[in-house]
């Protein structure tokens, strides 16, 4: 579940898109918190060890201590988290259309874990175009000569969003074939 630290609300679909989920954070224009449960952190297979020991997953054994650390309203956290588990429940997020599987289990079983969210860039999805043979393309599509260009300086090789690690793929194929192309 995440929540808006100054209201103590669900403000987006938690299994939204990447960039639905940046755009809904950057909407409220400070971190927010993802909160998951001792089950939860068990049914995904997480090994959060290292996310504790450096402290960018904190550990709480109440909700109380929770939104005490991350200065939540006490109030408004609990009657979100209520009505996230009754979706749990009857299998409807009537708030933001959030697909519940079959197996979901409610935010219920301490302790509880709290981590910031906040966007980061971590690849861009603009820049130069070019064609199949790594070659930079001017406005009318024709290539400029000796001008070849690989990697995240190009743009549209994913249209408008990728799946992760692809990038690596498109660095080095058109990495390599710029280099061939250029050394021609």
């Amino acid at each position: 579940m995440i929540v808006d630290p100054e209201t103590g609300a669900r403000f987006v679909n938690e299994m939204a898109d990447r960039k639905k989920l940046a755009d809904e954070i950057l909407k409220a224009g400070h971190p927010c918190i993802g909160i998951a449960d001792e089950q939860a952190i068990k049914n995904s297979g997480w090994k959060l060890n290292k996310s504790l020991k450096r402290n960018i997953v904190r550990k709480f054994d109440t909700l109380t201590e929770l939104a005490t650390y991350y200065d939540i309203p006490i109030k408004t956290l609990t009657e979100s988290i209520k009505r996230y588990n009754q979706s749990i429940d009857c299998k409807v997020d009537q708030d933001f259309d959030k697909l519940i599987p079959d197996n979901a289990d409610k935010l219920e079983h301490p302790p509880y874990y709290g981590v910031r969210l906040w966007p980061k860039v971590h690849y861009t999805m603009g820049g130069l175009r070019i064609n199949r043979d790594a070659q930079v393309i001017d406005e009318d599509k024709k290539p400029i000569k000796g001008l070849y260009a690989a990697g995240e300086v190009v743009g549209g090789v994913h249209g408008a969003n990728r799946l992760g690690s692809c990038a690596v793929i498109e660095c080095l194929v058109f990495g390599r074939i710029a280099g061939r192309n250029a050394g021609k």
